[in-house]
């Protein structure tokens, strides 16, 4: 009994050394010289961004003067920031000591040629080069394992594959349609239009006067004599609709041949007016949004798009007064009939 502990205590003894010997950072000249950032050229200097998953999936982004794009979707803008956090992130992961150096670590790590969760393929600009970095296994929370096409050494880096999707519209800018909401001149919901006074009209009516649009009021027009709107209500509306942010595209999803549950029509003075149509999705689903800037059908998170369509209900967008006019009004008809 005695003899078969020791036997199996020996084993595993053997199996810690092992482990150890493995994944124990390598030393000498090679990581000494190969220490610098991981990614050895200027976020700048790249052209083009190509990133292929482990089983075929890809996505494509090229550089357009300063912005983005997006070839798989009409051209879009890419978020910017995103686009530099990633490249920046590699620019700053320094490579230092490298994990493993062996002709095997490739396959160990996941970072080999023909097995890799993420390669990252980066274009460079004024030249025909090119830098090829693949990506593997996590090591821990907000790193992963790394490697350099032509490189054995591999590294830990401080990216993940949350900051390398595969899908594309994961990667669009998702304040594609949002707008200074000064701007907005007038709002059109469903049946309720709404306009921005003029500035002298404000300017009567206790408003400043300035043509900013910060302090004037709100009509509603289309009436024999225009109401004021709810003020706090609408500003709420336009808040909301200005810092509209879409969550992505709708791929394969189809938009339902029913009227839209929601409709927004935008006027900003300068270009043409923009119009939002909104169809809530299923359980689940985010609402799709169909606008006619793009040819792109778009999606909103569920709980955005609740709160805009609870923010534009007429009753809350007409001033209390003037629903409680209507009211009256309504009172005297039904009490005249009555005599």
């Amino acid at each position: 009994m005695v003899k078969a502990i020791r036997i199996l205590s020996l084993l595993v003894v053997i199996q810690v050394v092992a482990v150890a010997v493995a994944y124990w950072p390598a030393t000498g000249t090679t990581g000494a010289a190969n220490s610098g950032p991981f990614l050895d050229v200027a976020t700048e200097a790249v052209s083009s961004l190509e990133l292929k998953g482990p089983e075929g999936s890809s996505v494509q982004l090229t550089k357009k003067g300063e912005e983005w794009r997006i070839p798989a979707l009409d051209d879009l803008p890419a978020g910017t920031s995103q686009v530099t956090r990633l490249l920046e992130g590699l620019r700053e992961a320094s490579t230092g000591l490298p994990v493993a150096t062996s002709e095997g670590a490739a396959q160990r790590f996941r970072v080999a040629e023909d097995d890799y969760k993420r390669r990252l393929v980066l274009p460079l600009a004024d030249s025909d080069g090119k830098r090829v970095l693949f990506f593997g296994d996590t090591p821990g929370a907000g790193e992963i394992y790394a490697r350099r096409e032509g490189e054995t050494s591999v590294y830990r880096v401080g990216v993940g594959t949350h900051m390398m999707p595969l899908e594309a519209d994961q990667w669009l800018a998702k304040d594609l349609l949002s707008l200074d909401q000064q701007t907005i001149q007038s709002l059109e919901v469903n049946d309720i239009r709404l306009e921005r006074a003029a500035p002298e009209e404000a300017s009567n009516g206790g408003g400043s006067g300035e043509g900013d649009g910060a302090d004037r009021k709100w009509t509603v027009s289309g009436t024999e004599n225009a109401v004021q709107a709810n003020p706090k209500a609408v500003a709420d509306l336009v808040s909301r609709v200005a810092a509209l942010r879409i969550s992505g595209a709708a791929g394969d999803r189809s938009v339902p041949d029913s009227e839209p549950d929601l409709t927004l029509r935008l006027g900003t003075g300068d270009d043409a007016p923009r119009e939002y149509r909104f169809h809530a999705g299923d359980k689940g689903e985010d609402a799709l949004l169909v606008t006619d800037q793009y040819d792109t059908v778009f999606t909103v998170n569920t709980p955005v798009f609740d709160s805009i369509q609870k923010s534009a209900g007429s009753e809350a967008l007409l001033a209390p007064s003037a629903s409680g006019d209507q009211g009256s009004s309504a009172k005297d008809g039904q009490s005249a009939e009555g005599d």
